[in-house]
Formats: C-alpha cells, sequence, structure tokens
C-alpha cells in the first residue's frame, strides 16, 4: 500500500519504484572504513569467493592478504596518509586490489577511466594531483604525459628493472593471462610489465 510518505519518497528517488518485492529502499551501513569490512569478511568467511573473474576465483582470505601485500608496496613507494592514488584500470580484479590496497595505505583513491580520451584524463590527473597512477602496462603512455604531478620514471619489460610487477604482491598468479596485463603496483606512474 502506498502511502504519502512513500509517494513522496518515490518522488525524491524514482529508480525505487523499479526493485523488485521485498528489496530494502534503506539499508544500514556500519560506520567502518571499507578495509575493516574487507578484514571482517576475510575472518567471517574466509574461503568464500570474494571475486570472480573469467572462470577463476579468489577468495576473501587471499584478497584480503594481497590487499595487505599491496598496501606495503604503496607506502615503500612512498604513499602516505592522505596522498591520492589514481587506479585508471578496467573493472578487473586488480581494479579491486588496488582500491582495498590504497585505502589500507591511507590513500585517497581517485579512480579514472581507461575510455577517457588524453584531454578527459589528463583533466583528471591535474585535479587530483595523484602521487602514484596505478595502470594497465597499455595506458602507461597515455598516462604519464597527463600527470604533472607524478615523478618522472621510465617503463619496461625487462625483470630487472625498477618497475614493479604484479608477482611482487602476488595477486596476479590467479587470472587468466589475458588479465595478467593489468598491474598492481605502480613506480611512480610506471607500468609493470606485461607478462
Amino acid at each position: 500500500m502506498r502511502t504519502p510518505a512513500h509517494a513522496s519518497h518515490l518522488a525524491e528517488r524514482p529508480w525505487l519504484a523499479a526493485y523488485d518485492p521485498g528489496i530494502p529502499t534503506a539499508i544500514d551501513v556500519p560506520e567502518q572504513p571499507l578495509p575493516a569490512l574487507l578484514d571482517a569478511a576475510a575472518q567471517r568467511v574466509p574461503e568464500r569467493p570474494a571475486l570472480r573473474f573469467f572462470g577463476r576465483s579468489i577468495s576473501y582470505r587471499e584478497l584480503d592478504q594481497a590487499a595487505h601485500r599491496f598496501a606495503q608496496v604503496l607506502v615503500a613507494l612512498g604513499v602516505r596518509k592522505g596522498d591520492r592514488v589514481a587506479l585508471l584500470m578496467p573493472n578487473c580484479p586488480q581494479m579491486v586490489l588496488g582500491y582495498y590496497g590504497g585505502l589500507r595505505a591511507g590513500a585517497v583513491i581517485v579512480p579514472t577511466s581507461p575510455l577517457y580520451v588524453a584531454s578527459e584524463l589528463e583533466h583528471q590527473l591535474a585535479d587530483a594531483e595523484p602521487s602514484v597512477v596505478v595502470c594497465l602496462s597499455a595506458l602507461y603512455r597515455a598516462s604519464r604525459p597527463s600527470c604533472p604531478s607524478c615523478r618522472a620514471s621510465t617503463t619496461s619489460s625487462s625483470p630487472t628493472s625498477r618497475t614493479t610487477s604484479p608477482s611482487a604482491c602476488g595477486c596476479c598468479s590467479r587470472w587468466p593471462a589475458s588479465a595478467k596485463t593489468a598491474t598492481a603496483c605502480a613506480c611512480r606512474v610506471t607500468a609493470a610489465p606485461t607478462t
């Protein structure tokens, strides 16, 4: 039964009319940072799949551990609380890992779209002034000239380079080769080598 309050609520949020019966229109969100919720899930249901991608899964425990390792990589790169870390990736497991790892390092996450044209990317990165951009190897060339706040560096596919590869975090070993081109770590806007 629709009440005047319900009609007013729908007028402010018309998408609620499309919700299936039984779907709540509001939820209680705990007063905790997101990494704490990941920690809790890793404790409560460690073996349950947290991510599924191209027929493979990673458990909450594995995601939690990889996010901790990635946070350590970011801190080793000099990321401090309040620094901005841009994520220039499509929807992929490394995006989730980068997001949680960045939050754990105390960073402010700046999600950015790999579909942006150069001028859009340049505007967003200039506005956000990230200290680190985490990106796909293929997107490195597009991000480097666009990000004046990042320190200069080089990219390399050599295993002896200073480039940090996804294997440093151990996060990519579970994904198919097509997904392994995404970097889980960036060394001041240095993309990981393609494996």
